[in-house]
C-alpha cells in the first residue's frame, strides 16, 4: 500500500532536520518515515538549503583534514600520512580526493634522483637494477625515466659468440683420474670435488677416454632356500542327500462278484452312489450312476475302494 504524502508540520520538521545538520536516517526516525522517502523529499523540496556538516561517527574532523593537507604539501605519501595520522590508506585517499583536490599527491622528483638514474642508464643497468641501487621500483624508474628524462641512448652491449670452453685444471683432471683408478663412483668423485656426477662424467669424456675403471667386487648373493613344495589340500567332497519318496503299499485290486449288483439310476437327481457308469458316447440322457445306497457318503464301499487305489497309484 502507498504511503500518503507528507503533510506540512513533517515537510516543516524534514526542513528543520536540513537545516541542523541531521542524516536522512535521523530524520526518518523522528518522523516514522523510511530514510528513502525522506532523502526523495529533500531532494525534491529542499535542495537549495544549506547544510550544516554533519555530526555522525562518519564525518572527519577538521584537524584531520588539515593534517592530510600538510602531509600532501610536504611531498609525503598516502601510507605517511597514514601511519601518522593512526588511519587506513583507503582512508586518507578518500580525504584527499574529497577536501585536498587542488594538492599534487605525487612525491616530488628531486634533480638529485633524476642524476642518479641517468648514470645508472649510461652505466647499462636495466631498470630493476636501478631500483635496487636507488631504493624505487622498476615501475618508478620507468615512469621518472619516460616523464622526466625522455629517451636515453644505452651502451650497447658487447656479445662475443662462439666462446672458448673453460679447461679442467691439470689438478683436478689428476684427481679424477685417481677416483677411477680407486673404483670410485662419479657421484663419489664429484662429492669430493664440490661438483655434480654430470660434470665429472663430462670431464672423464674430454680428458680421460683412455682410462679403465677397475671391476668392481660383485657382492655375494645369499643362496636361496628351496621352494617348499606345494601340497594342495584336498578338496572335501560335499554329499548331496537324495531324497527318496516313500512308495504306498500296493492296495488289492477289487474283484467285482457276478452276485454284485449295481442301481442304474439317472445321473440327475442321484441320491445313492454317484460312481458314473457310462461311456464317453452316451448322451445326457442316458447317462448313469452306481446308485447303490451308501448314506452319507459319495461312492459306496466298492467304488471307495477303487477311488482309493487310483489316488495311491499317482502318489507313488
Amino acid at each position: 500500500m502507498r504511503r500518503p504524502p507528507a503533510t506540512a508540520e513533517q515537510l516543516d520538521r524534514i526542513r528543520v532536520g536540513v537545516v541542523a545538520g541531521l542524516t536522512t536516517s535521523e530524520i526518518a526516525a523522528q518522523i516514522g518515515f523510511h530514510r528513502h522517502s525522506v532523502a526523495r523529499i529533500v531532494r525534491k523540496r529542499f535542495a537549495d538549503l544549506p547544510r550544516s556538516p554533519y555530526a555522525s561517527k562518519h564525518s572527519i574532523p577538521a584537524d584531520v583534514i588539515r593534517k592530510v593537507r600538510e602531509g600532501l604539501e610536504a611531498g609525503k605519501l598516502f601510507k605517511e600520512i597514514a601511519f601518522e595520522l593512526g588511519e587506513t590508506l583507503s582512508r586518507v585517499t578518500d580525504i584527499a580526493c574529497r577536501h585536498c583536490p587542488d594538492l599534487r599527491r605525487v612525491r616530488p622528483v628531486t634533480q638529485e634522483r633524476l642524476d642518479a638514474i641517468k648514470l645508472a642508464v649510461a652505466q647499462g643497468l636495466t631498470y630493476p637494477q636501478i631500483g635496487e641501487r636507488l631504493g624505487l621500483s622498476a615501475g618508478t624508474v620507468q615512469w621518472t625515466v619516460a616523464r622526466h628524462i625522455g629517451v636515453l641512448e644505452r651502451p650497447k652491449r658487447i656479445v662475443v659468440l662462439n666462446q672458448p670452453r673453460k679447461t679442467a685444471e691439470p689438478s683436478a683432471v689428476a684427481e679424477v683420474r685417481r677416483g677411477i683408478e680407486a673404483g670410485l663412483s662419479y657421484s663419489q668423485i664429484g662429492a669430493g670435488l664440490g661438483t655434480t656426477r654430470n660434470a665429472i662424467a663430462g670431464l672423464v669424456a674430454r680428458h680421460l677416454k683412455g682410462v679403465e675403471r677397475p671391476p668392481r667386487e660383485k657382492k655375494p648373493v645369499a643362496e636361496k632356500a628351496p621352494p617348499k613344495p606345494r601340497v594342495r589340500k584336498p578338496r572335501p567332497t560335499t554329499v548331496r542327500p537324495r531324497i527318496m519318496l516313500a512308495r504306498l503299499p500296493s492296495e488289492p485290486t477289487p474283484v467285482v462278484s457276478a452276485a454284485m449288483t449295481f442301481d442304474l439310476i439317472p445321473f440327475a437327481g442321484a441320491s445313492g452312489c454317484r460312481w458314473p457308469m457310462w461311456s464317453a458316447d452316451d448322451k445326457l440322457d442316458d447317462k448313469r450312476v452306481c446308485g447303490v445306497s451308501c448314506g452319507s457318503q459319495t461312492y459306496c464301499a466298492h467304488h471307495v475302494a477303487l477311488a482309493y487305489r487310483t489316488s495311491a497309484r499317482r502318489a507313488a
